[in-house]
């Protein structure tokens, strides 16, 4: 994983730890933009995420983030248009797999929606956590440790770019996503749903300041008035005894 950086940044060197810096502030606006959608997958997923929400984020809160945002960009494979299941495009970026999966068998049973680069989960999307990734090439795994799943999810794109393998077509919108408005590469003809969901959820970041943060703003502004003010006070002191 650590060579993966140190390549990656041989080419990027400005982009090697964008992801792991922007990612979870990202996260709540993106369970924000996917409580918007009707799709009935997302809407699904959100459900299950619902079933138990921390009072803190956590990694779990990162996991669903991330296959919020797959499911809310729409593939990009159009031989298939219309026929590419939520389902079949979750499993071109991730497996989620029991403990005690044989990582051979997994390989050897490997669809064709899974010829590209993937991950693999050790565990469930509800615990990732405790949970080893392994970075899928081919009919090989390699294992990324107890890493946790943005930094599953910065090894899996970094791949890409280090070993020059085009991306898989129902996740290249995510990939896209990833590229051009987080890791900051090439970000040119972005794509009209990636450049409008990214819009979506630089407005959802501005409005998502919880009663604290609001309340600290408002001490802010207050202390800021409450300064303007002496200094005021100071300059009208001084005029009256020139």
């Amino acid at each position: 994983m650590y060579q993966l950086d140190i390549d990656f940044r041989l080419h990027y060197p400005d982009a090697v730890s964008l992801l792991l810096i922007e990612f979870t502030k990202l996260s709540p606006a993106i369970i924000a933009a996917a409580r918007m959608s009707k799709k009935s997958d997302v809407v699904e997923l959100l459900h299950d995420y619902d079933d138990s929400v921390s009072q803190t984020t956590t990694l779990r809160d990162h996991t669903y983030a991330i296959l919020s945002l797959l499911k809310l960009l729409p593939c990009n494979d159009t031989r298939y248009k219309g026929k590419v299941s939520s389902v079949e495009m979750e499993e071109s970026f991730i497996g989620f797999k029991a403990k005690q999966t044989s990582i051979e068998l997994f390989l050897k049973s490997k669809t064709k929606n899974q010829k590209q680069p993937m991950l693999l989960c050790m565990g469930s999307k509800d615990d990732t956590e405790h949970a080893d990734f392994y970075l899928i090439l081919d009919l090989r795994a390699v294992s990324l440790g107890e890493c946790g799943i943005i930094r599953a999810l910065d090894a899996l794109f970094k791949a890409h770019f280090i070993f020059w393998v085009d991306y898989a077509k129902p996740v290249s919108k995510l990939i896209e996503f990833l590229q051009k408005m987080v890791y900051k590469i090439e970000a040119t003809k972005i794509s009209a749903r990636v450049r409008e969901l990214h819009n979506s959820m630089l407005v959802l970041v501005k409005n998502a300041e919880t009663p604290d943060e609001q309340c600290q703003s408002k001490q802010n502004i207050a202390g800021k008035i409450k300064d303007l003010l002496v200094v005021i006070s100071e300059l009208l002191t001084t005029a009256m005894l020139d």
